[in-house]
């Protein structure tokens, strides 16, 4: 016959298997906050990040159409269109992201002659767009400049990653 300390043990026993799920549930309760911010973060990024791009959109829309482009922002939402007729909207985004917002709204023109953003020169002054999040204090901010180029930067340098304003 065989001893008892000699047989296999299978399986887990109930104290071990409370034990790991409390183990585990503490991890989650200290990883849940900070996950939560990463998301906040990123998606006020990849909301930047758009307007960036799509300003950058615009001003090549105009110098190709040789006509000038606008893109008009409200603190949810912006649409690219024409400014004359006959009227072309080239693109919309009806809403922002969660929590995502620009600080205020703006128009920016973008004329067919090199791409600036006034129609009769390029001596306008430069147009920011500080796009913030109710999530976290970080904000990233789109500059446009007189010459129409446009650039993605932190306001405060607390933004990993990209270059302060």
């Amino acid at each position: 016959m065989k001893s008892a300390l000699l047989q296999r043990r299978r399986g887990f026993t109930m104290a071990e298997l409370l034990v790991t799920v409390a183990v585990v549930a503490i991890l989650l309760a200290i990883a849940a906050p900070s996950f939560g911010k990463m998301l906040s973060k990123r998606r006020l990024e990849g909301a930047a990040t758009e307007l960036f791009n799509d300003l950058q959109y615009a001003r090549s829309q105009a110098v190709a159409d040789n006509r000038q482009v606008q893109l008009v922002a409200t603190t949810s939402s912006y649409v690219i269109s024409t400014v004359n007729a006959p009227a072309k909207t080239y693109r919309t985004v009806s809403e922002l992201p969660p929590d995502v917002a620009l600080e205020a709204g703006a128009t920016v023109v973008f004329a067919p002659l090199r791409g600036c953003m006034t129609d009769n020169s390029c001596s306008a002054d430069d147009l920011v767009l500080d796009v913030k999040s109710s999530s976290t204090p970080e904000k990233l901010r789109v500059v446009v400049n007189n010459m129409g180029r446009v650039r993605l930067c932190s306001p405060d340098g607390g933004f990993k990653g990209y270059t302060s304003c």
